[in-house]
């Protein structure tokens, strides 16, 4: 298992995304890509990687969002929780996939120490859930006024992604369109907030609007497991 510490966190003019499992930015919309410009990559601020069932090593926090993003091996699903060493609360669950790797997802960390479990099963009868080797990245963005984009807005993809920084005033309409057999996970983490917004949980192919209900700079994992498309207006 590895972990390193590190803040480097570069952002384009389009979105904000984890250059290093291959995401990358393309005008207006977003879109998984096998290679990424230095400009468009996000260096993970802690890394881990292992196999089968694990904790990780103690890390902390800051008081924010926490975005998650895993790679796993092999047919199966990974949901990872964020466990609270300290007197910060609950613990929570930060990435949930459904046989889609990469995985994504986020939550509003309280600044303190945390550790990771990871809880692979696999779906392949010759494959133990012990034997599927992971791969966990951590960042905690954070973005300046004039960096974040405004609404209107919109972006599309076929796997999971980060989105952000974005503006939000409260009142945006998203709409989603989603073509996979898996679930869709959309979620608002504001930069200086306590609490997220969901704006979609659904399974296989959905359509949908819902208001945005975030205020100020928002980040936006997109947990997906086919084409989608969504809109901020």
């Amino acid at each position: 298992m590895v972990v390193c510490n590190r803040r480097t966190i570069l952002r384009t003019s389009t979105a904000l995304l984890f250059g290093a499992m291959g995401w990358s930015t393309t005008g207006g919309a977003t879109t998984a890509q096998d290679n990424t410009d230095k400009d468009d990559e996000i260096e993970p601020d802690f890394e881990f990687d292992g196999t089968g069932q694990t904790v990780t090593t103690e890390i902390e926090l800051a008081d924010g969002p926490a975005i998650g993003t895993i790679e796993y091996g092999g047919n199966g699903s990974i949901t990872v929780n964020a466990v609270p060493q300290g007197e910060q609360g609950y613990e929570d669950v930060l990435v949930m996939t459904d046989n889609a790797s990469p995985g994504v997802g986020g939550m509003m960390a309280v600044e303190g120490p945390y550790v990771f479990e990871i809880v692979p099963t696999s779906f392949d009868l010759d494959t133990e859930s012990s034997n599927m080797e992971w791969q966990l990245a951590i960042i905690q963005p954070e973005a300046a006024e004039n960096e974040a984009q405004e609404p209107p807005l919109e972006f599309e993809g076929t796997e999971s992604t980060i989105l952000g920084p974005i503006m939000f005033q409260g009142t945006e309409t998203a709409t989603v369109s989603h073509d996979g057999d898996g679930w869709l996970d959309i979620e608002v983490l504001p930069q200086n907030g306590d609490f997220a917004t969901s704006l979609f949980y659904e399974s296989g192919t959905f359509s949908g609007e819902t208001v945005v209900r975030t205020e100020g700079i928002g980040w936006v994992p997109v947990q997906a497991t086919g084409d989608w498309t969504l809109t901020f207006a």
